[in-house]
């Protein structure tokens, strides 16, 4: 038995007809109610240091197998339920046509966005720098175009500007991302009129962007 007062964490196995359920629970404080409906939300976080990816994360990977992640009541700790299909059929993906290419230099945002982007149907190319945004372009000009603005080798804008040099991706459409507020005079000065997300932020308002945003 754990020494009293101890936190004690607790993992079982349950079936649940066509899905097979991991039950994460434990003996601390709990959630407070007013949050628990935002406590898997993409940068939303408790904490007073932390990106509030974790458990975001951990549900999109999961929902792109086609399974899930709830928070169950409990009247003590908190409980975590990952549930994934037994039926591997069920993992199969409906086909897309259109291309997102999303460009950011961080890790963990590209795995937070792109099974977003692929729920709404894309296929989704990712780059980590302005250079292999490039690359990637040449290879293939993508339907979509989310790009970070501070990047390493060329800047968002600096990859925006030089796709309207050379006359690529007509039918483009290009939504910007940046956690830096200063960014707004780079954006006139290059004559940007596409939608800029602000981060954080929410998967909301990436897929009202996404409907807003121009071609190039």
């Amino acid at each position: 038995a754990a020494p009293a007062g101890a936190r004690v964490v607790e993992v079982s196995a349950r079936d649940a007809g066509a899905f097979l359920e991991i039950v994460v629970s434990d003996n601390g404080p709990g959630i407070p109610a007013a949050v628990r409906g935002q406590v898997a939300s993409a940068f939303f976080t408790t904490k007073a240091q932390g990106t509030g990816i974790g458990l975001s994360l951990s549900r999109r990977i999961l929902e792109g197998h086609r399974g899930g992640l709830r928070l169950e009541d409990t009247p003590r700790g908190a409980r975590f339920v990952l549930s994934l299909p037994k039926d591997p059929r069920a993992l199969e993906a409906p086909g897309a046509d259109r291309l997102a290419l999303l460009v950011d230099d961080e890790l963990a945002l590209l795995e937070v966005l792109a099974p977003e982007l692929a729920r709404a149907g894309y296929r989704v190319g990712l780059a980590r720098d302005g250079r292999e945004a490039l690359s990637e372009f040449e290879r293939e000009p993508p339907d979509l175009l989310l790009l970070d603005v501070v990047m390493p080798h060329l800047n968002g804008v600096e990859v925006f500007e030089e796709l309207k040099r050379r006359g690529a991706g007509a039918a483009t459409r290009v939504v910007f991302m940046t956690g830096y507020d200063a960014s707004q005079h780079v954006f006139d000065a290059a004559g940007v009129v596409s939608p800029v997300l602000r981060k954080p932020f929410s998967l909301a308002e990436l897929r009202a962007a996404v409907d807003a945003a121009p071609p190039l």
